[in-house]
């Protein structure tokens, strides 16, 4: 997978990959009933220490996923991803 020139800064963002002090943020948003009910199940701590350990390695839960923190300027970081597509490459 194309791994991008890390960091990617615009105006408003900054996109870089995840780093082992991102842990009490990632669980801000992964541990919040309300933000996850949507998506997911809330994880606990010791869930989102796991899912962070994959970020921080460079792979998300999927293989063939590119992640990266996002931190706005304005407020919190939160985290994307990009699943590539097989079809295409």
């Amino acid at each position: 997978m194309h791994e991008p020139a890390w960091p990617i800064e615009t105006a408003r963002l900054l996109l870089r990959p995840f780093l082992a002090s991102d842990l009490e943020a990632l669980h801000a948003i992964q541990g919040d009933e309300e933000n996850a009910r949507w998506l997911y199940n809330a994880r606990t701590l010791a869930e989102t220490r796991e899912l962070l350990a994959l970020k921080t390695a460079g792979r998300g839960e999927w293989q063939s996923e590119l992640v990266y923190a996002i931190r706005a300027r304005e407020w919190r970081a939160g985290s994307g991803g990009a699943e590539r597509d097989d079809d295409r490459y």
